[in-house]
């Protein structure tokens, strides 16, 4: 991984269309976008995607088991998007109605329509062992505890 990880920042890997490994964004244009799907998929008097593809992508298809895209911790997903649950989930514990996308290490975008919140979270982490790593799911879990459903 460490090797892979320079190549990350060479202008061709960022100017090229890399599905899911090359978006480059602030926060706050993540978090509009999460914004849409927590508006059912219109933002700003704009439909982006109809309700039904939404929904669609938020149907259950894999039940709660350990997943090798978060560490063996386990994870539920939908058709499109990795869905929270009570006691484990990417967007902090206790979020069941949460759905969204993690990055690489440390980026996670995501809509919980049950606590009326859109969000993203970006940090510089890289993967290793980074001392400092637990701190990213204290925050999301310090999120999701702070803001009622």
């Amino acid at each position: 991984m460490h090797e892979v990880i320079p190549l990350t920042n060479e202008p061709l890997f960022l100017t090229t269309i890399i599905p899911s490994s090359n978006t480059v964004s602030t926060a706050n244009e993540l978090s509009r976008f999460a914004e849409i799907w927590r508006r059912g998929g219109e933002l700003d008097g704009v439909r982006v995607m109809q309700p039904e593809t939404l929904r669609g992508a938020v149907q259950e298809c894999r039940r709660l088991r350990p997943d090798f895209a978060t560490g063996l911790v386990p994870l539920r997903w939908g058709t499109g998007f990795m869905l929270g649950s009570t006691k484990y989930g990417p967007f902090g514990r206790n979020a069941p109605d949460a759905f969204g996308h993690l990055g690489l290490v440390n980026i996670a975008v995501w809509a919980d329509p049950a606590r009326n919140l859109a969000a993203a979270v970006i940090s510089s982490g890289k993967p290793g062992r980074d001392p400092e790593a637990g701190r990213y799911g204290t925050l999301l879990n310090t999120i999701t505890a702070t803001i009622p459903s």
